[in-house]
């Protein structure tokens, strides 16, 4: 084989492995897919409707965070979206606490206060997301009910922290039977970010986030591959080997920048790199995400976008150009693959095109302001 057709095949081969960054970003794409997800915001209930299945309150709460991460981005959008929040944090509590009619009156007030019990349910890790969203809403905002609500969920989480079993950890539901890595990896963003929130306490949230680090590598849920797996066998205390799902390399990128930020320590982003890089060898085919059960992840649809809105915050620490274009290159891919003539989008950022729900959009949003953030918008 001479010269020319080496070069050919090696060509040929490495169009067939990877894709490239397109070139430039589109910025009015990211208003576009933004608005397509708020076209199912029902005002009543205060969350997203639509699809099947219908979103969960986790899946809201993501929804949310997405929004805001756009508004932190856009002027005119910060203004465009102020009253969803407000009217999400209202509905929300409203709806959870229907029954308690001291609740009810109390939150008649304005502005809407936030009560211990507002966003409390059985699930620790749900709880952890509407913490996070709350933080993105207040550092948008800087509206104080917010913050108050994310310290209330932090301290309800810490609750949870049990160290007869498995040495420590937050355990994933109030039954105490499963100790998973989202719910601890929540644990973990939350004391951070909140240490980067509150001057006065950092050294407390600093405190948990480096004590449910500790814990959280020695557990062996990071396997050898430097993926993490679902969470722990409860009979051994050892990693489960279950499903690996691409929210559970994310929400712990996010986390330990954070931490690097609170608390600068090389280690932090060492492992968020090592995560990150493995996570995209794995579940990042030719640099476009996939899930495992696409198309049809129901409310595992918000993964990707976890993923993705955490990478960014790694990215903009490391620079590392390998970030961007897996940003770049999903986003192109969805947007040419699995777009629908009104700008909603189903699961598949690599197509074919599925079937819309809440946690599709609000997915395809984290993917398009991420793709916003890293490119000249």
């Amino acid at each position: 084989m001479n010269l020319l057709s080496k070069a050919l095949l090696l060509v040929a081969v490495a169009s067939t492995t990877c894709s490239a960054a397109p070139s430039k970003f589109d910025c009015s794409r990211t208003r576009d897919v933004i608005g397509g997800m708020q076209k199912m915001y029902d005002y009543g209930k205060g969350t997203w409707v639509g699809g099947s299945p219908p979103s969960s309150t986790w899946n809201d709460a993501n929804a949310m965070t997405a929004l805001c991460d756009y508004m932190k981005e856009d002027t005119f959008a910060a203004g465009q979206y102020s009253s969803v929040l407000d009217n999400t944090f209202l509905k929300v509590q409203q709806d959870n606490l229907k029954d308690n009619n001291t609740a009810k009156s109390q939150l008649q007030q304005h502005p809407t206060p936030a009560l211990p019990e507002g966003f409390i349910n059985e699930f620790y890790d749900d709880i952890g997301w509407w913490a996070l969203g709350w933080i993105r809403a207040y550092e948008v905002t800087k509206k104080d009910q917010f913050l108050k609500a994310a310290t209330q969920i932090f301290e309800r989480m810490a609750s949870a922290w049990d160290e007869s079993k498995c040495n420590g950890g937050v355990w994933w539901t109030t039954e105490k039977s499963y100790k998973n890595a989202i719910t601890n990896e929540l644990f973990l963003s939350l004391a951070a970010q909140l240490a980067n929130t509150i001057p006065d306490k950092k050294d407390y949230y600093v405190k948990w986030a480096k004590k449910e680090l500790d814990w959280f590598k020695g557990t062996g849920m990071i396997n050898g591959d430097n993926i993490i797996n679902d969470g722990l066998d409860m009979n051994t205390c050892k990693n489960n080997q279950q499903t690996v799902w691409t929210y559970n390399q994310g929400v712990i990128l996010g986390g330990l920048v954070a931490l690097d930020k609170a608390s600068p320590n090389k280690e932090y982003i060492d492992l968020a790199t090592k995560i990150a890089d493995a996570a995209i060898k794995k579940m990042a085919p030719g640099n476009v995400l996939k899930e495992d059960c696409e198309p049809n992840c129901g409310g595992g649809a918000t993964f990707k976008g976890v993923f993705i809105r955490n990478l960014v915050d790694l990215y903009k620490k490391t620079n590392k150009n390998e970030y961007k274009t897996v940003i770049l290159t999903s986003g192109s891919s969805l947007w040419d693959k699995g777009r629908y003539d009104n700008n909603t989008f189903g699961d598949a950022w690599g197509g074919p095109k599925s079937d819309i729900t809440v946690m599709s959009e609000s997915s395809a949003s984290d993917l398009f302001v991420a793709a916003y953030k890293v490119s000249d918008c």
